[in-house]
């Protein structure tokens, strides 16, 4: 296997760089087009247009090839996207990738080669949308060179770049969101005042990340399916039009998802309304409590809080662990954990608990690797969630002594 090196961009790479990003952004057309297909939306439309043309052709060809052409369109529309945007980096950056990333402070462009051939690039430049980092762009290795370490390498040349200069992370966006790199230097402190409001922002956006979740699970109840086979059945007999039907299911669906998102900002306005109506009162005040933020450049990306457990004598429980998305993976969550429980440790406890629901798999996964096992499982004590088997998981930890 022929060995690559790592240098520089020169101004001889220009053609090489331009046909690795193009070829690297074509072959991303046919997972968007699978990923539209994907959207209850789309889906939606292709249906009712599937319905609409079989009720008034009373003919299976035209639904079908209408059908097909819609699909056939909306494949276009994704490449269409896909040219669109590598037209105007063309025009943009990579017009001229010297003047871009080579001659303007705290920016640079490598490429990745074997005997001679350019097979990889990368660059960075300071972070438009979050000052004080650096943006990774441009990471595309061709086809043919995968699997060789090479996307690992060029990353790593970035990270070093970045360490030299003193920045504090680099951020990159694809496709799926926005990751930060490992090397991101996070502090964790004791929860001041002034940290009141970001704290319940981190809190409301987090328990609103499961609304989705929560809605596939309570589809999958059998009295969910039998409801919404008995509305579509009903609609079907009376206005005998699967046009009707098929809108008069959908609407249902959009009102049982409204009815999950009041039941949502019901919980966490309670959840804001106790403990977290007064950090300071509920874990700041004495020693047998405690609330702990985790911040990146000042800006609060993580929380945790233990205090003593509600009728378990001699536990005290780990509550109100959150991070935000764009920050997760980088190790906060576990680093906050162990601060709790290094404080419980000094505090003489001799067993921690934490409660979790059954959507929440990472954090189950979490929490295996720091010492805490299952205890019990439950259904959640309130009518939706008993309609729904909710189930929350008790985890307990022995506090090592």
């Amino acid at each position: 296997m022929a060995g690559f090196q790592i240098r520089k961009y020169q101004d001889e790479d220009d053609e090489a760089v331009k046909e690795i990003f193009t070829l690297g952004m074509i072959e991303h057309v046919p997972a968007s087009f699978v990923h539209m297909l994907k959207q209850p939306l789309t889906q939606m439309i292709l249906m009712c247009v599937f319905c609409a043309l079989l009720t008034s052709s009373k003919s299976f060809l035209l639904p079908i090839l209408a059908v097909t052409l819609l699909l056939a369109g909306i494949r276009q529309l994704a490449s269409y996207l896909f040219n669109s945007y590598i037209e105007t980096s063309l025009k943009e950056d990579l017009a001229s990738i010297r003047k871009s990333y080579m001659e303007k402070k705290d920016t640079c462009f490598w490429v990745a080669e074997i005997e001679g051939r350019v097979v990889a690039t990368v660059a960075c430049l300071p972070c438009e949308t979050q000052p004080g980092f650096l943006e990774l762009k441009r990471m595309s290795v061709r086809r043919t060179h995968r699997g060789l370490g090479i996307g690992k390498a060029l990353c790593r040349a970035v990270a070093d770049f970045c360490r030299e200069r003193g920045f504090p992370a680099v951020v990159l966006y694809t496709s799926v969101g926005t990751l930060q790199d490992q090397m991101a230097h996070y502090q964790i402190r004791k929860y001041r005042d002034e940290d009141y409001e970001t704290v319940r922002e981190l809190y409301s956006t987090g328990f609103g990340e499961h609304l989705h979740a929560v809605c596939l699970q309570a589809l999958r109840q059998l009295w969910a399916q039998l409801t919404l086979a008995g509305v579509f059945s009903v609609l079907l007999i009376f206005s005998r039009s699967l046009l009707v039907s098929f809108l008069g299911l959908g609407l249902t669906l959009l009102a049982a998802r409204e009815g999950v998102r009041f039941l949502f900002g019901q919980g966490i306005k309670l959840g804001l309304s106790e403990d977290l109506q007064d950090i300071r009162k509920s874990y700041m005040q004495g020693e047998a409590s405690c609330f702990w933020v985790a911040e990146i450049q000042e800006y609060i990306v993580g929380t945790v809080a233990i205090l003593p457990a509600h009728g378990e004598q001699g536990s005290w429980e780990l509550k109100r662990i959150s991070v935000r998305r764009p920050y997760r993976g980088l190790g906060i969550a576990k680093a906050l954990c162990r601060t709790a429980l290094d404080f419980v440790a000094d505090c003489g406890v001799e067993n921690v608990v934490l409660y979790t629901s059954m959507l929440q798999t990472d954090a189950h996964r979490l929490y295996h690797s720091l010492g805490f096992y299952k205890e019990e499982e439950f259904i959640w004590p309130s009518l939706p969630a008993k309609l729904i088997q909710f189930m929350v998981f008790k985890y307990r930890y022995r506090v090592p002594h």
